[in-house]
């Protein structure tokens, strides 16, 4: 793609070489810029930088000002997308400080000015350049002065910690950028709410898709037009003269050619990018699922998607027992030995239950100390099997601790699943009450008595 690129400065040269004409070398200057945010687009810093610094070192023979603060401009930007905000405010500071600026120059490069200081971290004066940049647009008669400093509006709130007043900015948004989806679910994520930061980098995932396709296409049909314009050049140099006119067709088909390998190159690039862009995205998704589905702890599913697997399991109408279970005296285990050997406890208590159940996918933390686990058995079996742990956990010696069991079986009296925990919660707090370290099964729900015990 790089090849391609380069022999672009074949079309180049046909431009320059009618140096004597004031038009053809200002398009020369534009080619040299747009190759700049070309390579830009493409995350290739060094060589957008020096195509950039060709053109403004011609825009500056041809003497046209607006020109050079836009190239300016476009390289600040630059300069902050690769970690260089110090090289950014001096060429900023400097566009500032240029006599009669007009104010819509003024205001974009205020914006680029509040990136920099974002960058920086100085926050407080990024603020201050976006107070600025957007009096300037609305008097301007812009309608969307606030949108379009929003994002780095928001980015400066999030580096002075104010996180809710961030994200209340950016949910009054109507219509949010992609840009805004990304920076709510790094907003969300900071605020420990995973949930909803999955599902607002999932759009953000979409959204970015399908504005990297439309930016395609526009570079596309940019080319395509130099490409027109270069044509154009040609044949006009065609009438002049005979013998010029067969070198500028060769020279044209050439450049035809280099357009068309550059736009191959383009597509590659693009595609590439987009891969990489999409596998960190769905990194990042996996990574949001997980804090979002599982307990960190002990690494088993929390109670929200546990919840969700036992719905999925109540509706196969096969034999359903539930088991809660919860670690005796916890709290003297973080009195008096810490809350890390309370940790500990949880984690060998979860590891063990993964050894011990038939199904790993049905267990679950329901909360603190306490687990719970589905068995597509019947309840009496169950039974059985629980003692079994009862007295596997009660010998172990690091660290050393008794549980309490409560089960429920399904009964044709359970309307769902809430009656169902219900009786096995109430099971395990009658074993609580009656010692601990034993496991009672709770009995159907037309039963005359709500509990049946067998004490260790």
């Amino acid at each position: 793609m790089k090849e391609a690129i380069a022999e672009l400065k074949t079309a180049f040269r046909l431009k320059q070489s009618a140096r004597d004409k004031p038009v053809a070398s200002l398009d020369s200057a534009r080619l040299l810029m747009t190759l700049g945010n070309l390579y830009a687009d493409l995350s290739l810093p060094r060589e957008a930088e020096t195509y950039y610094r060709e053109a403004l070192q011609q825009m500056v023979r041809l003497d046209e000002p607006n020109s050079q603060t836009i190239i300016k401009a476009n390289m600040a930007r630059l300069y902050i997308d690769t970690d260089r905000p110090t090289q950014a405010r001096q060429l900023l500071d400097g566009l500032l400080a240029t006599p009669h600026l007009a104010p819509d120059y003024r205001a974009i490069i205020l914006g680029y000015q509040a990136m920099a200081l974002n960058a920086q971290g100085d926050w407080t004066a990024a603020l201050r350049s976006l107070d600025e940049a957007q009096a300037l647009y609305q008097q301007l008669g812009y309608q969307d002065a606030g949108e379009r400093l929003l994002e780095t509006r928001v980015k400066a709130l999030q580096g002075r910690g104010e996180i809710q007043l961030a994200l209340q900015l950016l949910t009054s948004q109507g219509h949010p950028s992609a840009g805004s989806k990304a920076l709510q679910a790094s907003l969300l994520a900071q605020q420990g709410r995973y949930p909803e930061a999955y599902e607002a980098l999932s759009a953000y995932m979409n959204d970015y898709k399908q504005h990297f396709n439309q930016a395609l296409s526009q570079h596309a049909a940019t080319f395509q037009a130099e490409m027109d314009l270069a044509r154009s050049e040609a044949n006009n140099r065609v009438l002049q003269e005979e013998n010029e006119r067969k070198r500028q067709q060769l020279l044209h088909q050439q450049s035809a050619r280099n357009y068309q390998l550059m736009l191959v190159g383009l597509l590659a690039g693009a595609l590439l990018l987009l891969g990489i862009t999409t596998h960190r995205l769905h990194r990042s998704s996996r990574h949001l699922y997980k804090l979002a589905t599982f307990d960190q702890l002990t690494e088993l599913p929390n109670r929200r998607a546990l919840l969700e697997r036992l719905a999925i399991q109540w509706q196969l109408e096969d034999p359903l027992t539930l088991l809660i279970i919860d670690i005796d005296h916890f709290k003297q285990i973080n009195d008096r030995h810490g809350h890390q050997a309370g940790d500990r406890a949880i984690q060998r208590l979860a590891r063990e239950l993964s050894d011990w159940a038939p199904d790993a996918q049905l267990i679950g933390r329901w909360g603190g100390e306490e687990f719970l686990v589905a068995v597509p058995l019947a309840a009496e079996d169950c039974w059985h099997l629980a003692e079994q742990l009862r007295l596997r956990i009660s010998q172990l010696d690091t660290p050393h601790m008794t549980i309490s069991i409560g089960i429920a079986g399904r009964s044709e009296a359970d309307e769902g699943l809430g009656p169902l925990i219900h009786r096995a919660d109430m099971a395990m707090y009658q074993a609580k009450r009656q010692g601990r370290n034993q496991t009672i099964l709770a009995t159907t729900p037309s039963a005359q008595d709500e509990l049946t015990s067998s004490v260790a």
